[in-house]
């Protein structure tokens, strides 16, 4: 599922190119920032982009989605719940001392249990609330892959101190969500280095 990873933004946000070995059209997961880096990579594909989706709606992930939209006339897909988080996203780039965005307006919402597919590709959602209140991760069962978002990061979690966050949502996330899958799939996050199901059940200290 995973084409490609970029690293974006002084947040190092992994942005992810997702979609199947064929030359069907791919999806633009979490793009935070560096747009011309995101478009250069999906022109070396040569692939049509069928979507971006976002994660949540903290604005170190949503920076560049506006440009790829206008760019590759494309649907920008995103939690219902994470509305409110996106229409604080100005206001909060400038707490932390960045350029204030206007937040994108998506094409629709997306839930729980809904599949999306690239090609081949049936890519589940998975909402997990905790981290923000519209959170999700992305499932592919046929390449044992999920792309966790700040939900869940190599031996830690997303943090809740933000508006909208819950400890005790996020645990239970990722307990029933999450460690419900199959030992041996690779979870890749929304910053830092990928891992799988059964090592953070061995190794987090927070489950």
């Amino acid at each position: 599922m995973i084409i490609k990873t970029l690293v974006v933004d002084p947040l190092e946000v992994n942005c992810y190119l997702i979609g199947d070995k064929d030359n069907s059209p791919v999806g633009i997961v979490d793009p935070g920032g560096e747009s011309d880096r995101i478009l250069e990579a999906v022109h070396r594909l040569n692939r049509p982009v069928s979507f971006i989706v976002n994660t949540h709606g903290h604005f170190d992930h949503v920076g560049a989605v506006t440009d790829l939209i206008q760019n590759l006339k494309t649907d920008y897909l995103i939690h219902m719940k994470e509305k409110s988080v996106l229409t604080r996203m100005f206001e909060s780039m400038e707490h932390y001392g960045f350029q204030g965005k206007k937040p994108p307006v998506p094409t629709r919402y997306i839930d729980d249990g809904e599949i999306l597919t690239l090609g081949s590709l049936e890519i589940k959602v998975l909402h997990t609330p905790g981290h923000s209140p519209g959170g999700i991760c992305l499932y592919c069962n046929q390449s044992g892959q999920v792309i966790s978002g700040d939900t869940l990061f190599r031996e830690s979690i997303g943090r809740t101190d933000l508006p909208g966050g819950d400890t005790q949502k996020l645990l239970w996330s990722i307990s029933e969500k999450l460690m419900t899958l199959p030992e041996n799939t690779k979870v890749f996050p929304g910053h830092g280095p990928a891992t799988d199901i059964e090592h953070e059940l061995n190794n987090n200290p927070f489950l």
